[in-house]
């Protein structure tokens, strides 16, 4: 059997390729290999719970931005979006940090809570919207920046075309390098919203793409009903009303090729082969791209000596029911919170940071007079993946891990009180279990300053008709920057 296209994986950004692709006349294929499409979204459903795995907040669903001029090419109406209450901070000295959309708003916020530097924040957070406002801008009209030609990019900036040298004098700067006139507690805040988004720090957090995530959560963000999930289902329903096919239980093994080297398809673990006559595209991690789809032999030693220095941690998620009077109480339905990093030790999980995310009051996921919950801390996944005796050790680790998580939670936030109890857990092994991500590591690449090597960790690989969408290439981690890469892929595949 053979197609034009061939999508292995039914990830956000697999779907939304294809979806694309299918809208304008191509015929493609998504192989997944689970029962249901969503890869890393995926809702956890148990006990009339529905369950996020992550902590619910999307960007991109404004007018004009990248879901709305998806939604515009395909034959199926967009998932309801809201924009919501925006996250609170909880520093570990116990002061809490509220956003706001408005610039001079949030900017009296910043002179009350960091009375300490509030200048110099005030002033980080100006030159972080000059640089983000024409970089997102620049990104919604050339998603594929990176490779993009000179002409292009003097598109995507104009009429500033100035702006074009400016990023390019900070594509190689970090972050942590332009919070040196900030105190502990300012940086302990940007640290918190990186840790909670993309899993990154501030020393190995590059300062173009950290700018882009710090503006989109000081303007606002979205909740989708049924969360991304429901995002997922409407894509594949796309696809297949567009003509498209959707496989699932299908698992892909490794590339086919021909004598020449050049890639003609798939092949799949019951022995089928699945020929795709113009391209394929791999929702994959960059790692599995190349280690099991192309192959290592097969992968230049520039691209593995890149892809060696790169690592991603895990995720250790508490799935938890709370009343929906205690919901209502608190200031917001999600908050992102620090507890001492002295506390950051060689745990299973790192309860220095904790990520919360409550359903909201429109879209509870939760039995009657409950609403759905999930706690988030980074896993060093090392730790999860050793040698293991037998099934009591794996779980001895997760009831470890879930007693600090929660003892942690408590501590941070103790008005929870007895509204708040304990449905189940994920962890990194789980992740693996389900998604086969290499070692369970969800966090993408975050913000490395990898993610803005042109020639490395784009959506081209090494061959010219296999491409990647994901979050471990650009633009990096979050369901609107994969959705960004998709639009690259499809508008390189099949240009409208």
């Amino acid at each position: 059997m053979s197609h034009e296209v061939v999508v292995v994986g039914g990830g956000i950004g697999g779907l939304t390729v294809a979806a694309l692709l299918a809208a304008r006349g191509t015929d493609v294929c998504v192989l997944e290999r689970q029962s249901q499409v969503g890869g890393c979204v995926t809702n956890f459903e148990t006990f009339e719970y529905q369950f996020e795995p992550t902590m619910g907040l999307y960007t991109c669903w404004g007018s004009g931005e990248a879901h709305q001029r998806i939604f515009s090419e395909l034959p199926v109406e967009a998932p309801e979006a809201r924009a919501v209450d925006q996250p609170v901070t909880r520093l570990s000295d116990g002061s809490e940090v509220a956003f706001a959309s408005s610039n001079y708003v949030f900017e009296e916020r910043l002179r009350q809570s960091f009375p300490e530097c509030s200048e110099a924040a005030i002033e980080f957070y100006r030159q972080l919207s000059k640089i983000a406002e024409p970089l997102l801008q620049a990104l919604r009209r050339v998603p594929d920046l990176p490779t993009a030609s000179q002409r292009q990019r003097m598109y995507a900036f104009a009429p500033r075309v100035d702006r074009v040298r400016q990023l390019r004098r900070l594509k190689k700067r970090i972050l942590d390098e332009e919070l040196k006139n900030t105190s502990q507690r300012f940086r302990e805040f940007i640290e918190l919203q990186l840790r909670v988004f993309t899993a990154a720090r501030l020393d190995d957090s590059a300062y173009l793409p950290s700018c882009a995530l710090l503006h989109s959560v000081q303007q606002g963000l979205f909740a989708i009903r049924g969360g991304a999930a429901n995002l997922a289902e409407r894509l594949a329903e796309s696809i297949q009303q567009s003509g498209g096919k959707v496989r699932l239980n299908s698992s892909v093994l490794r590339l086919s090729y021909d004598p020449s080297g050049k890639a003609t398809g798939v092949d799949l673990l019951s022995g089928e082969n699945l020929i795709a006559t113009k391209a394929i595209v791999s929702n994959m991690t960059v790692w599995d791209t190349y280690g099991k789809l192309i192959g290592l032999q097969r992968t230049p030693p520039e691209i593995k000596k890149v892809l060696g220095g790169l690592s991603s941690p895990g995720a250790y998620l508490i799935h938890a029911g709370i009343d929906e009077d205690a919901a209502n109480s608190l200031r917001s339905n999600h908050f992102l919170i620090a507890n001492d990093s002295a506390q950051a030790t060689e745990e299973l999980i790192d309860p220095s940071r904790i990520g919360v995310a409550i359903a909201p009051e429109w879209d509870p996921r939760a039995p009657e007079g409950k609403r759905a919950a999930t706690i988030m801390f980074s896993a060093d996944v090392s730790q999860w993946f050793t040698f293991h005796s037998d099934v009591e050790e794996q779980e001895a680790k997760d009831q470890a891990a879930l007693e600090t998580g929660w003892a942690a939670l408590h501590k941070r936030m103790p008005e929870l009180g007895n509204a708040i109890e304990v449905i189940d857990t994920a962890n990194p092994l789980t992740c693996y279990e389900t998604t086969r991500r290499k070692l369970g590591m969800v966090g993408g690449i975050g913000l490395s300053p990898g993610l803005l090597e042109g020639q490395q960790l784009n959506h081209r690989t090494t061959l010219p008709n296999v491409f990647m969408v994901g979050d471990t290439v650009f633009p990096g981690a979050g369901i609107g920057a994969v959705s960004l890469g998709a639009f690259a892929v499809a508008n390189e595949i099949a240009p409208r």
